[in-house]
């Protein structure tokens, strides 16, 4: 019989001190933490008090659910280590965390109750336990805390006893493994990463002198810039200043020359970032340089990709060198391993032309070509019987921002801008020539984008429901047609729990639709090579690093490899093809 027990721990944590700044290994390391209650509720057990007098035999070999169960488990471990509890283990631990954020709910205890149990509890009690010892609380405050553990233990038994049911066995080994990949960690270069950490420094040092206004004002103070420049003569500086405004970044590019202070600012806020990811994991490496991480299983509102999560994004870590510091090439295997690295190669063409019903694209691939060939054969025109990559390379790179940019609707001044990445240098009147020919010689993707459209607007004032070709579903809640700034489409909610509204239209739907079908396709794959023994490190969406023995990386990356290429029962007619590598850092 398989018990099942909810439980919950509350641990001291301040401003400085929380998992928030330091990630849960490592602030259940840090000098002032200690865990001062725990809660535990089951079919024989209510409980809550201190952990020393917890019934902890009582749920031996069991099953722990908790909420965010790889913060807990690290304090369970902590405790046994330390000797604070006895020497017990459950028969596994499970996060109910992966019940709201599967149902497309806020992940976070008190919304997940709310929508789900139709239960909210009351937060403010642990939020005022900031900066409080526990031995210090009167009588009466020590109560109300107790009153609010065992009421989260409450609605985490009572949410996993109503709703594990609606998770798959594989989504619930996928939450498993997430965890696993994060507790497990991986290894950090200390030297180098010390190394790095001197050197972006010294670059900020260099880079603050060059700023006239430091010291009366913060360095990053966008008024301050503003007043150096406008008394330096500049009266042409964009409204904003944001990193991510186009406008402000042709600007600051074309006068940063002119003006050391502007370009230091400019570098400044780039470096920040990067030096902040490199003090993280320094800070949060254990005594072994090893960096435990946690990621957000169905972190995505709406495709169930995993997210970054608690400080460290393994999901976008920095690609190349960056002042001097190469973020990713901190990451390497332990002594005696390497890393097999592993992606699916043009996934998401390959998936939008298996929903579409583009068989002969997916035809073209079956017989060796990749996506951005198969593409040029079935709607370019092409036909020489020579590989497209010997024959004209030009015309491939065409192909390729085809391919990748216009599946999902883009039009022609987001098009322009995005084939400027692949070298293709546009006018306003060939970018629109490009969309047309795109959309005129797929008609099939086409239609799947009216096709997603049409449903959308007959879900008008309720919910437009997915099924994916894996038998995911994927819902769109309250669906409505707002009237605002005369904006066309509808718009939904994706994540319940929380008043955020999202817009949407066919293509961009079917760009929904096509990533989560990925999704899962490489989930499948995933789960496949860890049950087949192969340490699987962490993930980054249609990527995969596993940590394997050096003497046994040759089979590992063949066996990879071939449960990489294993196609989709759900999708048998589509190819998939794996970029595979052994390599001594991660190197992608």
């Amino acid at each position: 019989m398989n018990r099942v027990y909810a439980v919950d721990t509350e641990t001291y944590y301040d401003k400085v001190v929380s998992v928030k700044e330091y990630g849960a290994e490592a602030y259940t390391r840090h000098p002032q933490y200690y865990c001062g209650m725990v809660s535990i509720v089951g079919p024989d057990v209510r409980f809550v008090g201190k952990p020393q007098d917890a019934p902890w035999h009582k749920i031996q070999g069991a099953t722990w659910v908790a909420h965010n169960a790889q913060f807990d488990r690290w304090v369970i471990n902590r405790m046994r280590d330390t000797g604070e509890m006895p020497d017990v283990w459950p028969r596994k631990w499970v996060d109910s965390t992966a019940i709201p954020a599967y149902m497309q709910v806020s992940r976070d205890l008190a919304n997940a109750s709310k929508v789900l149990l139709g239960k909210t509890p009351d937060k403010a009690v642990r939020t005022a336990m900031s900066g409080k010892q526990f031995n210090e609380l009167s009588p009466e405050r020590w109560q109300t805390l107790c009153d609010y553990a065992l009421a989260d233990s409450d609605l985490c038994y009572e949410l996993y006893t109503r709703y594990h049911h609606k998770l798959p066995q594989d989504e619930w080994d996928l939450s498993e493994l997430t965890i696993e990949q994060g507790d497990f960690g991986v290894q950090i270069n200390r030297p180098l990463l010390d190394e790095y950490v001197a050197k972006v420094q010294l670059t900020q040092m260099e880079l603050l002198d060059k700023i006239p206004w430091r010291g009366d004002k913060p360095a990053m103070s966008q008024a301050a810039l503003r007043t150096q420049l406008s008394s330096d003569g500049v009266l042409d500086c964009p409204k904003t200043t944001s990193a991510a405004d186009p406008e402000w970044a042709e600007w600051s590019k074309r006068r940063g020359s002119e003006f050391p202070y502007l370009e230091a600012f400019v570098q400044l806020r780039r470096l920040s970032k990067h030096l902040s990811t490199l003090l993280t994991i320094q800070n949060r490496i254990d005594t072994g340089g090893v960096l435990h991480f946690s990621m957000k299983y169905c972190g995505s509102r709406v495709t169930g990709r995993w997210a970054g999560d608690a400080g460290i994004n393994m999901q976008n870590l920095t690609k190349g060198e960056l002042f001097g510091a190469s973020v990713r090439d901190l990451f390497v295997p332990r002594d005696g391993h390497k890393f097999i690295i592993a992606d699916l190669s043009q996934i998401e063409p390959r998936c939008l032309a298996a929903v579409s019903g583009d068989y002969e694209f997916l035809e073209n691939v079956e017989k060796g070509m990749d996506c951005y060939e198969a593409h040029a054969r079935t709607s370019m025109g092409y036909s020489d019987p020579r590989p497209l990559k010997e024959v004209d390379p030009d015309l491939r790179q065409v192909a390729k921002a085809r391919s990748l940019g216009l599946g999902y609707g883009c039009g022609p001044a987001r098009y322009k801008e995005f084939a400027a990445l692949f070298g293709l240098e546009y006018t306003d009147d060939e970018a629109k020539e490009n969309v047309q020919e795109y959309r005129q010689s797929n008609p099939k993707i086409v239609t799947l984008w009216n096709q997603c459209n049409v449903q959308l607007k007959n879900s008008f004032m309720g919910k437009f429901e997915v099924t994916l070709p894996t038998g995911r579903e994927l819902v769109y809640y309250d669906v409505k047609k707002p009237n605002r700034d005369g904006r066309v489409g509808y718009d939904a909610v994706v994540q319940r729990g929380r008043n955020l509204r999202e817009w949407y239209w066919g293509s961009k739907l079917t760009e929904n639709i096509i990533q989560a079908t990925a999704r899962d396709v490489f989930a499948a794959a995933m789960l496949r090579i860890d049950k087949g023994g192969i340490r699987t490190s962490w993930h980054v969406h249609d990527e995969l690093i596993c940590e394997v023995p050096e003497d046994q990386a040759k089979d590992a990356l063949e066996f990879v490899t071939e449960e990489m290429s294993r196609r989709h029962p759900a999708l048998p007619k589509m190819p998939i093809g794996v970029d595979a590598h052994i390599a001594e850092v991660y190197d992608k």
